[in-house]
């Protein structure tokens, strides 16, 4: 789809919409985008940020979850205050 496919899309999207939330949040982030630098936010990183922040993208998003049951188990065992 080329850019000017794009924008027409988006411009008959905002006309056709009715909702006030959707046209709010619009405007919020095409304010904030035009506000900005050209620039991205990673580039005030340091050497070390960016490592971590690489590292923390590639943890598998199941790190730390628990099953169902575990979870009942433990909430269970802070209702009655034994953890």
């Amino acid at each position: 789809m080329s850019i000017e496919e794009r924008k027409a899309w988006l411009v008959s999207i905002i006309l056709n919409t009715q909702e006030d939330e959707l046209i709010e949040m619009l405007e919020e982030d095409v304010i904030q985008y035009q506000r900005q630098d050209t620039k991205d936010a990673a580039d005030d990183l340091s050497p070390e940020e960016m490592a971590e922040l690489k590292e923390l993208m590639e943890e598998p998003a199941e790190k730390d979850t628990i099953s169902l049951e575990e979870f009942k188990a433990e909430m269970a065992q802070w209702r009655k205050g034994s953890l």
